[in-house]
């Protein structure tokens, strides 16, 4: 585990709370892009949500679900788009 992730985990596993994308920045040094990858990198260490980010241990059962239904939807979203790019150079080639 990333010294980063490490931290972040660490975090929000010891302050019981939501934490926002600008105050994981401020309280880290990282920008915005920073933030996402960390969390990314997190996994299901972190649950994200309306409210920002929090550790899972502390989510409701209703969060951690919500988050997975939005995770899943997102990844429709991106499978449908890469099969439509597909689609797209499938008809430049031929």
């Amino acid at each position: 585990m990333s010294v980063h992730v490490a931290s972040l985990v660490a975090l929000l596993r010891s302050t019981h709370r939501w934490w926002t994308r600008a105050e994981l920045g401020e309280q880290f040094g990282w920008t915005d892009r920073e933030v996402r990858a960390v969390v990314a990198a997190a996994g299901a260490e972190v649950v994200k949500g309306q409210r920002g980010f929090c550790h899972v241990e502390h989510a409701t059962t209703e969060e951690i679900t919500h988050a997975a239904n939005q995770s899943e939807s997102q990844g429709k979203r991106m499978l449908d788009y890469s099969l439509a790019l597909r689609r797209r150079a499938h008809q430049a080639i031929a």
